[in-house]
């Protein structure tokens, strides 16, 4: 089986009916995983804990060891 990638404006009617038109002869589609932005690689990285909240830079150093 053959492999085509098409990339196109999705707001274009006249694309979209012809993607509708390919996928009601048996065409199937394979999307590729959104890329994450900043905001959701964000979120991300506070739901596995990988962020800690500090009060200030003392209380920092402080949880580091080093003396000030």
């Amino acid at each position: 089986m053959a492999t085509i990638t098409i990339e196109y404006d999705a707001r274009n009617a006249g694309l979209k009916k012809g993607i509708e038109l390919l996928l009601a002869l048996g065409a199937k589609v394979k999307q590729e995983p959104r890329m994450k932005n900043g905001i959701e690689k964000s979120l991300e990285d506070i739901k596995c804990g990988r962020v800690r909240e500090i009060k200030d830079t003392k209380a920092y150093f402080q949880k580091l060891g080093v003396n000030v």
